[in-house]
């Protein structure tokens, strides 16, 4: 009898935590060009120097849960193990939630990222809902972001003075830095 009251009290509470939770997504990620980036896509920078990325963000609760006055964070991380740089911010108010079976609310944003704050290998951006509480709730994906590594060089000697008319040749090289 106490294993089938232990069992139905880890079932009710394994429903209340599902039941309680803020579902945070990413949708309509477009450039600012009007092109379309996959759902959970990658952010391409290719050579540019910037990208401005247009998005929607959803949040989507049970109709009877609390989170009171929220804060909704766009963030992007230059790597996995860095800080996340704050790129957006809206504050969410309880009257803001649309009044349906579940509860949801929606934003959109437009975020202008830079081509030197992230690594080659890749960084990301990614939702954070911050309910009234303190509990946290990510999105779902990240967009990834990536850059074209562009060629640099030097040359040496960096100056050489040749007056007019020279016959001679001048020999300069060049590293691949």
């Amino acid at each position: 009898m106490k294993q089938k009251i232990f069992i139905l009290f880890i079932l009710l509470l394994l429903s209340a935590y599902s039941y309680s939770q803020v579902q945070v997504k990413i949708t309509g990620m477009q450039y600012q060009s009007g092109q379309s980036i996959p759902y959970c896509g990658t952010i391409d920078f290719g050579t540019n120097s910037t990208v401005t990325v247009n998005f929607l963000v959803e949040l989507e609760k049970p109709y009877s849960h609390s989170v009171g006055t929220s804060d909704l964070y766009i963030y992007t991380k230059k790597t996995n193990g860095s800080n996340p740089i704050q790129r957006g911010h809206q504050i969410v108010q309880p009257g803001m939630w649309s009044q349906n079976n579940s509860s949801t609310f929606q934003t959109t944003f437009s975020i202008t990222l830079y081509a030197n704050e992230f690594n080659t290998s890749g960084g990301f951006l990614y939702a954070t809902f911050k309910s009234s509480s303190n509990v946290e709730y990510h999105s779902e994906c990240n967009y990834l972001i990536i850059k074209t590594e562009l060629p640099t060089f030097s040359i040496s000697p960096t100056s050489v003075a040749i007056p007019c008319g020279s016959q001679t040749p001048v020999t300069f090289y060049y590293d691949r830095a």
